[in-house]
């Protein structure tokens, strides 16, 4: 069994930390418990979250908009775009370079 604190500190985190969170690892199996800000961040540094895998969390945690980033950098964007539209049950974009997103906007969704 391992435990890793991702993060600890309070309601707002300082720059570069994490609101509570922490990674339970047992027999191959893992568990994210208290889920806070920031914590996203640190858990990629001990894995990487897949397209598919931000969509479920997403879905889970009841996210109406979702903006896929950090992605392979030559991957096809509407190939993202296009998987994850059969994964996610909101209104679903993909970043990339340079592109810019009206939040006021997408909040309307």
């Amino acid at each position: 069994m391992k435990l890793t604190v991702l993060g600890n500190t309070g309601p707002f985190p300082a720059p570069g930390g994490a609101c509570s969170g922490y990674l339970f690892e047992s027999n191959g199996s893992r568990i994210i418990l208290d889920f806070g800000s920031g914590v996203m961040a640190n858990l990629q540094k001990y894995q990487s979250v897949s397209d598919k895998e931000a969509c479920e969390i997403a879905n889970e945690a009841g996210v109406k908009t979702l903006i896929l980033a950090h992605l392979d950098p030559f991957g096809d964007p509407e190939a993202y775009l296009s998987k994850g539209k059969k994964l996610f049950h909101g209104a679903l974009y993909v970043s990339e370079i340079g592109k810019s997103f009206d939040i006021k906007a997408l909040s309307k969704n």
